[in-house]
């Protein structure tokens, strides 16, 4: 093949990736950082060669191997993200947000490869229908259940999630603040991963875990690949993750004394809904709608309810300080990066890039984290951990 023809069929691969993530070259070009749209114009259309650094920006973007978009024959498969709340945002926003998101999921895979690998259980595998949006509520309430049980999440689920399922599962979890959406999620071969909002009250991000969760025990019954989920009004499929979460950060059997406070009351104060709520770590409107769905209280009762003032004023006066920024990388990432350097198979240059910064600024970015690569009071027990 002449060089003239390998460009075109280099440039058509790279089209048609652009295409399936229905992005204009316009898009595409902010987003890999080319000056002008023309020059992805004249790449796709086989007029220009693709140079190595454009080469390495495009196959992060996509998500794909860089041979792959070498590579004549079948197209490259653009990885899988789903996301949530992404409609009606910008699509270049979305696309760079989720390049990072991938990157750095390939990094955290890249750091455990270098440690000796943890053993893991695997996570629960359910009899999928095709399409997901088949499953019943009362389906989807078992699972969660069995999930509960699985990682001993005790009482109170949501103050021991995200511990259980980065130690138990190995799921990636991320924050950003993600302008293009609510959340995504992702499976690859570095594993599974979510990301959250990083800038969200406490409770908000203990039940958008929950909900983010549903979505990878349910990835091959979730239609749509690639796209956000959702569409005109509610999916179901977002339903139901509802439905787990709700399930699965409260428990029938530790509700029983406010549902008990709540059957006294007849439903007509919201005091027993506030303290579940606080004790919990959820939403008032969580609470209010699981009891509802436990048949404590009727859908007249829960919106009369969620319309008091006084309730929403008393639940901001009571969790003033939940709102906090989390770090943009999870505590074993740095860990990672940090026992490599210390082991002497990353150069201070490397854990620089995969922290996102200079080997200038590398000093202060991880005293955020705890760490110092110049100390050894505690080498050994980082190298060991």
């Amino acid at each position: 093949m002449d060089k003239k023809q390998n460009d075109r069929e280099l440039g058509a691969r790279v089209a048609e990736l652009r295409k399936r993530r229905g992005l204009s070259q316009k898009d595409l070009a902010e987003a890999v950082g080319f000056k002008f749209a023309q020059v992805l114009c004249d790449l796709e259309a086989g007029k220009r060669a693709l140079k190595a650094t454009e080469l390495v920006r495009l196959a992060a973007f996509f998500g794909v191997p860089a041979a792959a978009i070498l590579t004549s024959g079948q197209s490259p498969a653009a990885q899988r993200v789903l996301w949530r709340g992404a409609e009606g945002r910008l699509a270049s926003l979305r696309e760079r947000e989720q390049q990072i998101f991938l990157t750095r999921c390939r990094r955290y895979a890249f750091l455990e490869s270098l440690a000796d690998g943890e053993p893991r259980s695997v996570m629960p595998s359910f009899n999928l229908p095709k399409d997901v949006r088949r499953l019943a509520f009362e389906e989807v309430g078992a699972w969660a259940d069995k999930v509960r049980d699985l990682l001993s999440l005790g009482a109170c689920p949501a103050l021991s999630l995200r511990a259980a399922l980065e130690s138990e599962w190995g799921i990636k979890i991320f924050f950003a603040p993600l302008a293009g959406g609510s959340a995504l999620t992702a499976k690859g071969d570095f594993g599974q991963a979510i990301c959250l909002r990083g800038d969200e009250p406490l409770w908000r991000r203990h039940f958008s875990l929950a909900h983010e969760l549903f979505h990878l025990l349910t990835w091959e019954g979730t239609p749509e690949a690639g796209a956000p989920l959702g569409g005109q009004g509610k999916d179901r499929a977002e339903t139901l993750a509802e439905v787990f979460a709700s399930h699965l950060l409260l428990p029938t059997k530790a509700l029983e004394p406010f549902i008990r406070s709540l059957s006294s009351q007849r439903g007509a104060s919201g005091m027993a809904i506030l303290e579940a709520a606080h004790e919990f770590g959820v939403s008032v409107e969580a609470v209010v709608w699981r009891m509802v769905n436990l048949g404590v209280l009727t859908k007249e009762a829960a919106k009369k309810l969620l319309s008091d003032p006084r309730l929403k004023i008393l639940d901001r006066g009571a969790r003033p300080c939940e709102v906090c920024h989390e770090p943009v990388f999870p505590a074993r990432f740095v860990l990672l990066a940090v026992r490599g350097f210390l082991a002497g198979k990353l150069s201070r240059g490397k854990v620089a890039e995969l922290m996102e910064t200079t080997v200038g600024d590398l000093e202060h970015v991880l005293d955020q984290y705890g760490y110092d690569l110049d100390s050894d009071a505690y080498e050994a027990k980082i190298i060991s951990a």
